[in-house]
């Protein structure tokens, strides 16, 4: 364990950069990378230590042994009013659970509540942090 006097801290912001600047270089789109980075940054500052950048390596290593898809095509295979099922083509996890998420979240606001279930996709971390839920007052 490090001792107080050889702890290095870091901004937030620089390894978010760094987690996906790893991830770009391993073969991940721009885009899908930056989803990771910030799901995994956000898990280190909410103090899941277990779910941030601790994470890299093992992710790093998913990606060389072709344990992702790299250009996955995450969708939604089932969907009702208030209920979804949606397919993660093996993606980074991250970037299912967060597609998922924002589904959830815009069939809440249509319908009141929401339930969306995924599969064939890869850990993924804390999941995305959502804003509080606003309830109407009727």
């Amino acid at each position: 364990m490090a001792s107080e006097a050889t702890k290095q801290v870091y901004p937030a912001p620089r390894l978010e950069a760094f987690i996906k600047s790893a991830l770009v270089a391993h073969g991940l789109p721009e885009q899908d990378a930056a989803v990771c980075a910030a799901r995994m940054i956000e898990s280190d500052l909410r103090g899941v230590d277990t779910h941030g950048i601790f994470r890299l390596p093992h992710y790093s290593q998913r990606i060389r042994v072709n344990g992702v898809n790299l250009r996955p095509t995450v969708r939604t295979v089932r969907e009702n009013a208030v209920t979804a099922l949606v397919d993660g083509d093996n993606a980074m996890g991250h970037v299912v659970m967060t597609y998922a998420t924002e589904l959830a979240i815009r069939k809440a606001e249509a319908a009141g509540l929401a339930w969306v279930g995924t599969c064939n996709g890869n850990h993924a971390g804390p999941g995305p942090s959502i804003p509080r839920c606003r309830f109407a007052t009727t």
